[in-house]
């Protein structure tokens, strides 16, 4: 059976998350999540985002993992079933009912607006999920 969204995403999560890292925004913190990571101080390095941490043997691992998650969803969205199953999924999770802003759904799916809206195929499947969601919260 073909992979969805969900369960893409968290394989993906499960993936990332076999990779001991830890996160710190302060010397204590760093400290203490470096303890509790088990990664030894000299072995620590930046993941260069968002107060990241991890192993330096584990970056080109951590680089390959990424690429591929890129390249699996990219190749997943050009099933437009899969596209569309995402994109709903995003609209309910990002509360796009209450919102009825685009913002967070594109970066969460890694398009920009004008990728989305310019492309026929991809406006026509954004727009069907629109509408099939609102009708879903609205009746």
């Amino acid at each position: 059976m073909k992979e969805t969204y969900v369960q893409m995403k968290r394989r993906h999560r499960r993936e990332l998350n076999s990779i001991p890292k830890f996160f710190a925004f302060n010397r204590k913190q760093y400290e203490e999540n470096r303890l509790a990571s088990g990664i030894p101080e000299e072995e620590v390095t930046s993941l260069g985002i968002m107060g990241g941490y991890c192993r330096k043997s584990d970056i080109a691992k951590l680089e390959e993992i990424s690429k591929r998650h890129v390249a699996e969803l990219e190749e997943a969205y050009k099933d437009d079933d899969f596209l569309y199953k995402a994109v709903l999924y995003n609209l309910n999770n990002y509360e796009f009912c209450v919102t009825e802003d685009w913002t967070d759904v594109l970066e969460e799916l890694g398009f920009g607006y004008g990728e989305v809206f310019e492309n026929e195929r991809m406006r026509h499947i954004f727009e069907k999920a629109e509408v099939d969601y609102m009708e879903r919260v609205y009746g």
